[in-house]
Formats: C-alpha cells, sequence, structure tokens
C-alpha cells in the first residue's frame, strides 16, 4: 500500500504516453506487507520519493507536482449565507511536495489505508467563473482567482479491491475520500463585478474575514471532486504493476 499513499497526496497526473513499463522497484522502494516495520517502510518511501514528484517519471506518464496542474474543476452549491457556482480553469497549485506524513495506518487484509498529512502552505492560482450570493447579494465575477491555505490537514480514507487482468491479479482503488481541513485561507477574485473595485473589493473582504463560513458551506464539493479525481488517476497507475510486484509478501 506504499503506492498508494503517494497518489493519495495527489501529485500524480497524466502526462501523456508511456514508454515500456519496467518492474515496480524500478521506480520505488518496495515494501514488504510481512515486514513488521511495514508503516515505517511506507513513510521512509515517500520522504525518499520527494524529488522524483518534483522531477516527474516520464516513463509513467506522470507530471511534476511543482506545480500540479488541474485542467478544470467545477463546484456548484451552497446553503444559507453562501451560495455559489465556481468554475476553475488550468488550475495549478503549488506546495504539493512540501508534506510531512503524520500518521498511517494500513491493514492490507482489510484492503485499506487511512493516513493524515499536512502542508505548511497551498497556493491555488486558476482562471474563474463565479456566479452566486452572499446573504442577500448577489455575486459574480470572471478572471483571475488566487487562493491560499495556510497549515492544512488532509486527512486520506482509502479501500482497496482486486481484479484479474490477462491472468494476473490486480488492485485498484474502490473507494476514496478526502477531509481537507486548513487554519487560514485568504483568497482574491479579481474583476468582480465586471470590475467594480469597490464591491470587488468589499467581496473579498467579506469573504476573508468570513472564509470559514463559506468553506464549510460547500467543503464537500472540492473533497469529493479531489477525491474523485485522484481516484482515477490512482487506478490508472495501479493498473500498469501486477499486485505481486506492489503488494509483495
Amino acid at each position: 500500500m506504499w503506492f498508494a499513499s503517494l497518489l493519495l497526496l495527489g501529485s500524480l497526473v497524466s502526462c501523456g504516453v508511456s514508454a515500456t513499463i519496467k518492474p515496480a522497484k524500478y521506480y520505488f522502494d518496495i515494501c514488504h506487507t510481512s515486514d513488521p516495520k511495514y508503516n515505517d517502510c511506507v513513510k521512509k518511501t515517500l520522504e525518499k520519493l520527494k524529488p522524483q514528484l518534483i522531477k516527474g517519471i516520464p516513463d509513467l506518464n506522470l507530471q511534476s507536482v511543482e506545480p500540479l496542474h488541474i485542467p478544470k474543476i467545477e463546484l456548484s452549491e451552497g446553503n444559507g449565507n453562501f451560495q455559489m457556482k465556481q468554475k476553475l480553469t488550468n488550475l495549478y497549485i503549488h506546495g504539493t511536495s512540501n508534506y510531512t506524513l503524520e500518521d498511517l495506518s494500513i491493514n492490507v487484509d482489510g484492503r485499506e489505508m487511512n493516513y493524515t498529512m499536512t502542508f505548511p502552505l497551498l497556493e491555488f492560482e486558476s482562471d474563474y467563473e463565479l456566479d452566486g450570493q452572499i446573504l442577500v447579494l448577489p455575486i459574480k465575477g470572471e478572471g483571475r482567482a488566487n487562493y491560499n491555505f495556510t497549515d492544512v490537514t488532509i486527512r486520506a480514507f482509502t479501500k482497496i479491491e482486486t481484479f484479474k487482468k490477462k491472468g494476473k491479479v490486480y488492485v485498484r482503488i474502490k473507494s476514496y475520500s478526502l477531509k481537507i481541513e486548513p487554519t487560514d485561507v485568504h483568497l482574491h477574485f479579481s474583476n468582480l463585478f465586471n470590475g467594480d473595485k469597490v464591491l470587488g473589493d468589499s467581496t473579498n473582504k467579506f469573504l476573508n474575514d468570513n472564509w470559514r463560513d463559506a468553506y464549510n458551506t460547500y467543503r464537500d464539493l472540492p473533497e469529493n471532486a479531489f477525491a474523485q479525481y485522484l481516484k482515477v488517476i490512482t487506478n490508472n497507475v495501479f493498473e500498469k504493476f501486477p499486485a505481486e510486484e506492489i503488494f509483495p509478501k
């Protein structure tokens, strides 16, 4: 399950057609599930992988994580004082390689893994389209968006299943969920209300002053969106290696 830890970070993204795939041990240190210190082995593997995450691994169609690029995410929901529909395109996330694995719990027989990672700073920048309502006031804009998430804790929960392909057993993610908890958030939307500076500045200030209420209103949307996105990417990589290569006993 060490490989799932890496993928759950969100750093592995397809970037083209791969070359001939070598055995898994060529790309990563392999942890044996029979090792009494299996969890410690996983942690060491993740730390050792940081330079590779920054460089990328072309053979596996994995681009660099700095920055992590996501073409598009759409968010649409809300209740109470905050109702927003957002579309983020050309999203770049900085800081994904600067992680600390705080806690790790792997149950190979139960086919699940839970762990916690922290990041001192995650910076998002993208083009945006926004249409919504704050209190009784409409909010609308289209331009550039910046989000700074400080002291972020990400709790990840995965369940794994096996399947057969060409006579061999492989693994894939069956379910994938995230809980994302920032300590502080600062955001800025440019060109709100067609560039009206007074309305734009006051709206940005209100959102920053009340970021926690706003975030809690629609947090399940980015958490679910990222989880589903990462599930697809994870399985794309998992299916390149038989289970016996990435889960040796």
